[in-house]
């Protein structure tokens, strides 16, 4: 990456904390929350280690997203990533995108995987401390795929 490239996106990604920050902020503080959190598919494009780690960094450290975990498809890698405002999934698909594509600006003119939602987790599944969701399900047994994403075998999920 080229050092005014580096700065660009790291002022860019500081305003998308701030707002990220004030929106969860200001939904926590409303008396009618609108966080429906979704455990989700993210397709990358990004190849490199360090575009991934990158990418992972930047989702996490952004209020709201969290990666989960990194699985390894026969189409390449895909993040589980869990995020509280999950209602309009299209919303929160190009959000994700932008950002990679902000780190990664030659991938503006690659058309965008499709992502999906995880049917299997379940929010209110927390409310059980003893409920296999989440991470735990993905390291423990694996969260299924969706039909037409086969899983190569070397699922990488995040280890506790």
């Amino acid at each position: 990456m080229k050092f005014l490239h580096v700065i660009r996106y790291s002022l860019w990604l500081v305003w998308q904390v701030v707002v990220a920050a004030t929106d969860v902020v200001l939904d926590t503080l409303r008396p009618n929350q609108k966080q429906q959190p979704v455990l989700i598919g993210l397709p990358l494009r990004v190849k490199s280690d360090l575009e991934v780690t990158l990418f992972a960094e930047s989702i996490t450290m952004t209020p709201g997203t969290l990666v989960c975990g990194v699985r390894e498809t026969d189409a390449g890698r895909l993040f589980i990533i869990h995020a509280i405002f999950g209602a309009d999934l299209d919303a929160l698909y190009d959000s994700l995108y932008d950002m990679e594509e902000h780190l990664v600006p030659r991938l503006r003119d690659v058309p965008r995987p499709k992502a999906f939602v995880f049917e299997e987790y379940n929010a209110d599944q927390f409310i059980d401390p003893d409920a296999v969701v989440g991470v735990a399900a993905e390291v423990d047994h694996g969260l299924p795929l969706p039909d037409g994403i086969a899983s190569n075998g070397e699922d990488k999920g995040a280890r506790s």
